[in-house]
C-alpha cells in the first residue's frame, strides 16, 4: 500500500508541474504576442499583399475578422448597426465554427438580447471576461447562447445609431483582456467600418454614416 500510494502522489506531483508548466508557457506566450500586437502592423501584412486589392469589400471583412479573432484568441466576430433598438446583423465571422443560428446575416435582433445592445449613450466599449462569473450571466445572450468571453466597441452614427464590433467566444478567458487587446479591437473597428461602407456602396443598399470619423470622408450612397 506504502509503495501504491507513493506512486499516486508521484503521478500527482508530475502532472501538477507539468500544468503549472503549461500555464506559464502560454502566459510567456501572451506576454510576447501583446507586445507586437498593433492594428497597423496587421493591416499592413493583410491589405499590402497584390491578392488584396482585387478582393470585395464582404472577402476583406472575413479576411480582417478572421485575423482579429486570431490575434484575440477568440472564436466568433459579429458586425451589427443597432438602430430603434434592434441590432440588424452585417457580418459573421468564424474560426472554423458555424454561426450562432439567430445572429446570421440579415438578422434583426432586439438589443436586449445580445451584449452589444448595451452599447448606449456614453457606453463605448464592453468587456467580458467570463460571462457566468458575473451579472452578465444573467443576459438573454448568455442564457441562450452560452456567450462567456466577449468584447465589443462602438462606433457611433447619427442620431443614436451606431455600429458594434465584437467578438467573442463560448469559454471564458484564462487571463483577463488587456488594455492593449481593447486598444487593438477599437483601432480595428474603423478600418472595419469603412469596409462595412464600401460594401453597400457596392451593394446599393442604405450605408451606415459615421459623421464623426477623422480617418476617412465617406460618401453618401442613395439609393
Amino acid at each position: 500500500m506504502g509503495q501504491i500510494s507513493l506512486l499516486i502522489f508521484s503521478a500527482f506531483a508530475i502532472i501538477t508541474v507539468l500544468s503549472f508548466g503549461v500555464r506559464k508557457q502560454r502566459q510567456v506566450q501572451r506576454v510576447l504576442r501583446l507586445r507586437s500586437l498593433d492594428w497597423e502592423r496587421v493591416a499592413r501584412s493583410l491589405f499590402h499583399q497584390p491578392s488584396a486589392a482585387a478582393m470585395v469589400p464582404a472577402d476583406k471583412l472575413t479576411l480582417i475578422l478572421n485575423e482579429v479573432l486570431a490575434e484575440l484568441d477568440l472564436n466568433y466576430a459579429l458586425i451589427g448597426f443597432h438602430e430603434a433598438g434592434t441590432m440588424r446583423v452585417l457580418h459573421v465571422s468564424s474560426r472554423g465554427y458555424a454561426a450562432p443560428l439567430p445572429f446570421r446575416v440579415g438578422a434583426r435582433v432586439p438589443d436586449s438580447h445580445t451584449y452589444a445592445g448595451a452599447l448606449k449613450g456614453n457606453q463605448k466599449t464592453i468587456v467580458i471576461d467570463a460571462a457566468s462569473l458575473s451579472p452578465w450571466r444573467e443576459h438573454p445572450a448568455f442564457q441562450a447562447l452560452g456567450w462567456e468571453a466577449y468584447l465589443a466597441v462602438k462606433r457611433p452614427g447619427p442620431g443614436e445609431t451606431f455600429l458594434s464590433v465584437a467578438c467573442f467566444s463560448t469559454r471564458p478567458r484564462e487571463i483577463s483582456f488587456t488594455a492593449v487587446e481593447k486598444r487593438f479591437l477599437q483601432d480595428g473597428a474603423a478600418w472595419i467600418e469603412r469596409l462595412v461602407q464600401e460594401q453597400a456602396a457596392q451593394e446599393a443598399s442604405p450605408q451606415f454614416i459615421n459623421t464623426r470619423s477623422e480617418r476617412y470622408s465617406p460618401e453618401l450612397v442613395t439609393t
